[in-house]
């Protein structure tokens, strides 16, 4: 850990020991809040987390997480969960469970078995271009309206009926999927704040981008501007837009009043 980590760890220590020792100062500004029993922070409306690096929760035991309407991440380059032990689930009372790979391949891998069951409808399995079961060296392929049934052993087909008839077929539509931002884009967000970290609002501010011009937006109530996206990286500016500064009449004159 850095000395400022050491630092905070040391202040903790003293605050749970009643302020006995010495409290050893920051190389920067650091908050710690601390507490031998319970922290608890609530407001009626809403509560922004904002790290310009690295946010981080840790915790000896349990996190909870619990939203009245919806869980939402949103993450420019990658999500990964672990479970070390007790396995992973995913449940939905109502609704689809969907998961999409929009620009890249997906896999299901398990050491043990891979079940798929569908309890009131169909399964169904579509591929743009082949679909190809292996096992034990022998293999199914469906590929360019072909079907290629290959043993190294015994093929048994067994039924009360076998039909060969002439050819047929049936069209598949699949989805399109959605486009997202495309990959390689640039972006760039900025937040004003006064020198007391006060958001700034309503302030307008023009943004000149190389391959889009200029564009004039205002900050929101947490001082932030529209995300910017471009294709070329850097040669942005941003600059405020002057504002005017409307003076009554006669506000800049003083008169003396008389004491009764």
């Amino acid at each position: 850990p850095g000395e400022q980590q050491r630092n905070g760890g040391d202040t903790a220590w003293a605050i749970r020991s009643g302020g006995r020792g010495k409290t050893p100062g920051y190389q920067q500004p650091l908050l710690i809040a601390s507490s031998p029993a319970d922290i608890a922070t609530a407001t009626p409306k809403s509560t922004h987390l904002h790290s310009g690096k690295h946010l981080t929760l840790s915790t000896g035991e349990d996190v909870s997480i619990a939203s009245g309407k919806s869980l939402l991440a949103s993450v420019a380059q990658s999500i990964s969960l672990f479970a070390q032990n007790a396995g992973a689930k995913l449940f939905a009372a109502k609704g689809r469970i969907e998961l999409q790979a929009q620009s890249d391949a997906m896999e299901l891998t398990a050491q043990q078995g891979l079940k798929i069951t569908s309890l009131a409808q169909l399964v169904e399995m579509s591929a743009q271009k082949e679909i190809l079961l292996t096992s034990g060296g022998a293999y199914v392929r469906i590929v360019r309206g072909d079907i290629e049934v290959h043993a190294p052993g015994t093929i048994d087909i067994k039924g009360a009926k076998k039909a060969l008839s002439g050819p047929a077929s049936m069209d598949y539509s699949n989805n399109a999927l959605p486009i997202g931002i495309p990959a390689g884009l640039y972006d760039e967000q900025n937040r004003l704040m006064t020198s007391h970290g006060v958001p700034l609002q309503d302030v307008a501010v023009e943004v000149d981008i190389p391959d889009q011009g200029k564009k004039i937006f205002f900050t929101d109530q947490d001082g932030n501007i529209p995300r910017i996206f471009s294709d070329k990286p850097g040669g942005g500016k941003v600059t405020l837009v002057p504002d005017e500064l409307i003076v009554p009449p006669g506000s800049d004159k003083y008169s003396a009043s008389k004491k009764s």
